[in-house]
């Protein structure tokens, strides 16, 4: 069954709102922004029309918690995208597991779904160093010369800082290391602040 225009409107705004900000809008926002009155809109939202409507933009009904744990779509679908060994391209992957790619983009915005996918992903990035790795001996083995100063550096044999650069930073380091020496933890705390400000290119006068 179609939806009728106010109704569009309201599940139009709705996605707008929960894409900007991840959330439900509330029942007197709606009600504001639509120029309905509350107990309309309230009777809106609990239509099965809406309801669904609103599914198919995955997005949670007005009311209910989005809880701690994902749905089994959704996390077959952050499992999928996370899976960088298959070749897929996105929209493949949405597509063979059915999940509309403005699902996807509401889930982004979903809090669960959000932390599952970051925290995954900074995973993923220690899981893969060894693929890092063997990638840049791949690339030195064929000779490829950014790669080839980069194991170099990697391995202390070169760098592209200029001698006086590394003097100055070796001399700084054994600055600090005296000063460590000779001063308490406070006094160290406001050289490190100072030193911080030197760094950024800011006047000392900035501290205060």
């Amino acid at each position: 069954m179609a939806l009728q225009p106010n109704e569009r409107e309201l599940v139009n705004y709705v996605e707008q709102v929960y894409l900007l900000q991840g959330s439900m809008p509330e029942i007197s926002e709606l009600s504001l922004a639509l120029l309905i009155p509350e107990l309309q809109v309230a009777a809106m939202l609990g239509k099965n029309e809406i309801k669904e409507a609103l599914t198919k933009r995955g997005i949670t009904a007005v009311g209910a918690s989005p809880g701690m744990r994902l749905s089994e779509r959704q996390l077959a679908c952050a499992n999928l995208m996370l899976d960088f060994t298959d070749g897929r391209s996105e929209k493949r992957k949405l597509d063979d597991i059915e999940v509309t790619t403005q699902e996807y983009q509401a889930w982004l915005r979903n809090p669960v779904f959000k932390n599952y996918m970051q925290n995954r992903a900074e995973s993923l990035l220690g899981d893969h160093l060894h693929t890092a790795h063997t990638a840049l001996l791949d690339s030195v083995r064929t000779g490829d010369v950014p790669a080839l100063k980069l194991y170099y550096e990697m391995t202390g044999r070169w760098s592209g800082k200029t001698v006086g650069e590394m003097n100055i930073q070796f001399f700084m380091a054994k600055v600090l290391e005296v000063i460590q020496r000779h001063v308490e933890p406070e006094q160290m705390r406001a050289i490190a602040a100072e030193f911080e400000v030197i760094s950024q290119g800011l006047p000392l006068k900035e501290l205060a």
